[in-house]
């Protein structure tokens, strides 16, 4: 199973090695891409309290490989956007804090958010940035072997 964080870091609570994973709740596409990588689930507050509830997969080079939703109280038609593959591949590849901008983003720690949808969108980030974080402070000893 995946360990839970609740809007706060605590990586010690959360972190889980999966180097060979089973997301029962996630589809076949992000199970293909588990293997050799680090899931975090976080929930946070978008639009709603406690609104996303996301696998952040991160690779064994710290980046974003993957995000799963598995349960969404965000806004349907509106921040329910922030589940259209479109808008989580601008996460994919993030290795650092971002931020959610509302136009073009101008540096590679920027993100453009959904029209609309601010709170959402920012919840987002901060699940990724949740899981970047964690991924960055564990011990390097844990990480899976090739």
């Amino acid at each position: 199973s995946i360990l839970r964080c609740r809007d706060s870091f605590a990586p010690q609570l959360f972190v889980l090695l999966a180097q060979r994973c089973r997301l029962s709740q996630a589809t076949a596409r992000d199970a293909r891409m588990c293997q050799g990588t680090f899931l975090f689930e976080t929930v946070v507050d978008g639009y709603a309290a406690d609104g996303i509830d996301a696998v952040i997969a991160i690779d064994k080079n710290g980046a974003v490989s993957g995000i799963s939703i598995i349960a969404l109280g965000e806004t349907p038609g509106l921040g329910s956007k922030i589940n259209d593959d479109a808008f989580l591949q601008r996460f994919y590849g993030v290795k650092s804090d971002i931020s959610i901008v509302k136009s073009e983003p101008k540096n590679e720690n920027e993100v453009q958010g959904i029209t609309g949808s601010t709170f959402s969108s920012k919840g987002m980030a901060k699940a990724v940035n949740l899981a970047v974080k964690a991924y960055s402070v564990m011990d390097k000893e844990v990480q899976p072997n090739e």
